[in-house]
């Protein structure tokens, strides 16, 4: 029964998923294509699209819904000087907020606030959103294609490899963490 409403609906399932939570939905969707029977270039058409729809709609709620936030949640700077900001380099400001990914809702509401122009707006985000799509989606692609491949060909043991690779890596972060920076464990 999932399988039908998946290849009913799977691409706008895709859309709305990505629009929520973009990279780790792309790069799952990615890694499985081949099981979804998705194409990887609808894959990143819809991404794309799904990403600057988003964009679109927080830009939107910067540039329309401000007055609802409460005063003491606004932002600090002054709007002239932010409209200033993205007047001048505001393009700059785009690009390295999508390509961090962190600092994309706050820049994103900043920009609409700002009153950015909209079409200069979609312009340089499309910019910073073309390599930041595409690298997640070759990414999420290869990493499902070769562990498949990977684990296809080592059968259970293949399994048993990825989990000890996994464990060994938890241990590492943990002793890094803790035993490095002599951090108590049980405090």
């Amino acid at each position: 029964m999932p399988e039908i409403g998946l290849a009913t609906h799977g691409h706008l399932m895709l859309f709305l998923l990505a629009m929520l939570e973009g990279p780790v939905i792309v790069a799952t969707t990615a890694a499985l294509a081949d099981t979804l029977k998705f194409h990887l270039g609808t894959i990143w058409i819809v991404a794309l699209a799904a990403d600057l729809a988003g964009d679109l709609l927080l830009y939107a709620a910067g540039r329309f819904l401000s007055h609802l936030i409460p005063h003491r949640f606004r932002i600090l700077t002054p709007k002239p000087e932010l409209t200033r900001l993205f007047d001048r380099s505001g393009g700059r400001i785009l690009v390295v907020a999508k390509l961090t990914h962190v600092a994309g809702l706050p820049t994103l509401l900043a920009a609409g606030y700002a009153r950015m122009e909209v079409l200069r707006f979609l312009g340089w985000n499309l910019a910073g959103t073309l390599p930041k799509v595409t690298l997640i989606v070759l990414g999420g692609w290869a990493l499902g294609t070769g562990s498949i491949l990977v684990l296809h060909r080592l059968g259970n043991q293949g399994a048993v490899l990825a989990a000890l690779i996994c464990l060994a890596i938890a241990c590492g972060a943990v002793w890094k963490f803790y035993v490095k920076r002599k951090v108590p464990v049980w405090s």
